[in-house]
């Protein structure tokens, strides 16, 4: 594995696993057929994601889907990218060593898809919907889960499409990203990037979340419920605990 440092937070991690195109490709048109629907039809022209934010039709159409699924029916190739993408997590924590204080859980992670004309504009992974709600009322967003992120990984499955570069805006430079490359970034402003549109073919990437855990007992709930299903949400306890900066790789 070699390690690409970008500056900003922004770390990339190239041969990081080799996965067969072939494969991919059915796991992915199986995965499809299973999965629920992205979008619920609010009825008055707007629509909510997966992740509870409300976008207009247009955004519906060009936003990448997302396979959610991803430990039913082939759990052995779910928990070799979880492997895969927990490596770089170690490899992050070398190089941002402060990171293991602020972390200790996983959110699940999925699949995010991308086919032409698809892309996401500049966000962040800490986003909460606060419009509409009277926060200083005391009132609580729908959507609160994803302030629990600190650090993103997006594990890279193929190659074999055009467009769809992701892009930092406050690394010093771009990551080069080829199949079985992730990147690894701050969940917050620090690390807002987008994925631009995709102009040929299809992009597919490994998705996951590091952070804080639970702190609320619903969010408690959720994570046992997690756990129970085998989704190895809880950090090892031997990479929170290394406390030499060390760098193992090159």
């Amino acid at each position: 594995m070699e390690v690409e440092e970008c500056g900003g937070g922004v770390v990339a991690f190239h041969n990081v696993v080799d996965i067969d195109r072939e494969f991919l490709a059915n796991w992915i048109a199986k995965r499809r057929e299973t999965e629920p629907p992205q979008f619920t039809d609010n009825g008055d022209g707007t629509y909510t994601n997966l992740g509870g934010y409300t976008i207009d039709a247009k955004q519906a159409l060009s936003q990448p889907g997302r396979l959610v699924q991803i430990w039913d029916d082939d759990p052995e190739f779910a928990q070799t990218l979880s492997d895969a993408l927990l490596e770089c997590v170690k490899g992050y924590m070398y190089v941002y060593p402060a990171a293991r204080q602020a972390v200790w859980a996983r959110m699940p992670a999925h699949v995010v898809t991308y086919t032409e004309g698809q892309s996401i504009g500049e966000h962040t992974d800490t986003s909460v919907e606060v419009s509409d709600v009277k926060y200083w009322e005391g009132e609580i967003p729908k959507a609160t889960i994803s302030s629990l992120n600190v650090i993103s990984g997006s594990l890279l499955l193929n190659d074999d499409f055009e467009g769809g570069e992701m892009r930092f805006r406050h690394a010093a430079k771009q990551p080069l990203m080829k199949a079985g490359s992730a990147v690894l970034y701050p969940s917050n402003y620090i690390g807002m990037h987008e994925v631009r549109p995709i102009t040929k073919g299809e992009r597919y990437s490994y998705l996951q979340f590091v952070g804080t855990g639970p702190l609320t007992p619903s969010e408690i709930e959720t994570y046992k419920q997690w756990d129970r299903e085998g989704k190895s949400v809880w950090l090892p306890p031997d990479i929170l605990y290394e406390r030499t900066p060390r760098r193992p790789y090159g």
